[in-house]
């Protein structure tokens, strides 16, 4: 049968509309029933007025029965509301990282990029910091003592390039691991522009190697702020404290000053021989020049000679060295000289430099090929000098009577000395070969004693 309201065919038996849920009904078997739906009457009050297929298809929410408790299930539609909420929702989850974005800059001036526009320069340009280090592979100790002293020059040798567009500060460190402590310095870099920093480690522990050469390890460190930009650890070695370096060029001594760093006037090991050896001065005093005559000079020459000579050191052809360098040496010191009672040509200079120095006199090591000597002024204003090769102290009595046969008088161990001293000066003396240290002159420059 055909529904009443909306006209379409249901069963026979239905009681509700298939289609709008229409409660069906029945009309007498007599009566006309409309072969098409189109046939319903428009003025018929229980039919609606609009009949099309839009009316049709769609879900009627009406219920024009309101007193049927009797409902077949309609389908569920989503609501107008519930859509237009989840695309508010979306849009919301949508713009919050732009709205986090205008929120920041308003907080940090307007900047687009963050807090400040250097800052990110600065984080940008980060490892576009150029950095380029020298160091030495060998570690002096008395070098490295002369350079922390005097703080002019080092042997670590930094060169820092700024290639960006902002003020950069940077810290650069370097240190010898259980050696030195670390050696810091800050510097601000303008933008495009270049610095060298030259730095030096320095601990008093490098003074008491007396190892052939010990391994070490050089730390460098470069940061900006608190963050490193550059790290590097590079193998060294510690030479031994009596090692010198006597050039670092082609230049055959151009570090000798450094060998006044071996006089030491005031070790009590030369002490010692001081005290013993002005028994053997008139007075029982040492003067250096009070006394204005050549000859007072020369007399305790003499007696620290002689002391020295009754102490029993002897001269020993010994300066190997162990090192890479190929212009260093092995300097005794004069405790050691005392201590082992040996000593080379240059260790015995140094040791009668030491004595000498102690009570006043000028000294001058004279370097010449494969050999080192004395000199002492005569006075204290005077250019004239003595001339002492001490190589024969530890010469025998009998040598002295051998050397004094051809002699008119006995010709002591001492003068001897002198005799030598003399022929060496005049052999070189005028030449290139032959380089005067004064150790006067040195230690108006700086050179101080080790100990």
């Amino acid at each position: 049968m055909y529904c009443n309201k909306c006209g379409t065919l249901n069963d026979d038996d239905a009681i509700f509309c298939e289609q709008c849920g229409k409660k069906i009904v029945k009309v007498d078997s007599s009566s006309e029933i409309p072969n098409k739906p189109n046939h319903i009457e428009k003025n018929d009050p229980e039919f609606p007025e609009i009949c099309n297929n839009d009316t049709f298809k769609s879900e009627s929410t009406e219920n024009h029965n309101k007193g049927d408790k009797l409902k077949p299930p309609k389908k569920k539609r989503v609501r107008p509301g519930f859509l237009i909420a989840l695309i508010i929702l979306l849009l919301l989850i949508i713009s919050l990282p732009f709205i986090y974005m205008v929120t920041d800059d308003k907080e940090n001036g307007g900047h687009k990029n963050g807090p400040d526009k250097k800052d990110k320069k600065i984080e940008t340009d980060f490892h576009k910091i150029e950095v380029s280090v020298e160091s030495g592979t060998e570690i002096f100790p008395v070098i490295q003592k002369y350079l922390a002293q005097e703080g002019k020059y080092g042997d670590v040798i930094w060169k820092l390039t700024n290639p960006g567009d902002s003020l950069r500060t940077v810290t650069v460190t370097s240190y010898i691991t259980n050696w030195t402590d670390p050696v810091s310095k800050t510097v601000n870099l303008r933008p495009k522009d270049s610095i060298t920093i030259e730095q030096i480690s320095f601990g008093e522990k490098l003074l008491y190697n007396l190892a052939t050469t010990t391994p070490a390890s050089l730390h460098l460190i470069v940061k900006e702020g608190d963050k490193p930009i550059f790290e590097e650890t590079r193998q060294v070695e510690i030479r031994n404290v009596e090692d010198i370096l006597w050039s670092t060029d082609e230049k055959e001594f151009g570090l000798a000053c450094l060998i006044a760093s071996w006089v030491t006037p005031r070790d009590p090991a030369v002490e010692a021989i001081i005290s013993r050896a002005k028994k053997r001065i008139e007075g029982n005093a040492f003067t250096g020049y009070q006394k204005g005559t050549p000859q007072s000079v020369l007399d305790q020459m003499k007696a620290i000679f002689n002391e020295l000579r009754e102490y029993g050191l002897s001269y020993v052809d010994s300066s190997i060295d162990f090192g890479k360098a190929k212009a260093s040496q092995r300097v005794r010191l004069p405790r050691t000289s005392l201590r082992d009672k040996q000593a080379n040509c240059i260790d015995i200079s140094v040791l009668l430099a030491s004595c000498y120095e102690n009570i006043g006199l000028k000294t001058a090591i004279i370097l010449v090929p494969r050999h080192a000597f004395l000199a002492v002024r005569c006075s204290l204003k005077g250019k004239q000098a003595f001339f002492i090769d001490a190589t024969n102290i530890g010469r025998s009595i009998l040598d002295s009577v051998k050397d004094s046969i051809n002699a008119i008088d006995f010709v002591t161990t001492f003068d001897a000395a002198l005799k030598n001293g003399n022929l060496l000066f005049n052999e070189y003396k005028g030449t290139e070969n032959i380089h005067f240290v004064e150790i006067e002159e040195c230690r108006k420059i700086g050179v101080r004693p080790i100990f």
